[in-house]
């Protein structure tokens, strides 16, 4: 789960629609013909992840996944480790996203 500062955040760049005090869930599912992920991004309220407010999909690709180092315990916690990562980095690097601190736990 990514968990973000009590700062607004946009999910794209220019966006009117925005959330603050929100956590992302994701859900990854690997496209064998696209070699990449398709990693849904659940919005949830807070620390519940049971309340979902909206949801966004990103496209990470293989070379994407591999540029990050994954961190946990086997190899599927370290990729998941690495896909909650370049979701974050790609928030991260929106300039309307500039206040607000995102934290995977």
């Amino acid at each position: 789960m990514i968990t973000s500062s009590t700062a607004k955040f946009v999910l794209e760049t220019g966006s009117e629609r925005f959330f603050s005090n929100s956590s992302i869930v994701i859900e990854p599912t690997y496209l064998v013909g696209g070699a990449a992920w398709n990693v849904l991004c659940r919005i949830v309220s807070g620390a519940d992840s049971t309340i979902v407010i909206d949801f966004f999909n990103m496209r990470v690709t293989k070379a994407d996944a591999d540029a990050q180092t994954g961190a946990g315990t086997g190899d599927t916690a370290k990729l998941f480790n690495a896909l909650e990562k370049h979701v974050k980095a790609t928030l991260e690097a929106i300039s309307e996203n500039s206040s607000t601190v995102f934290t995977i736990v």
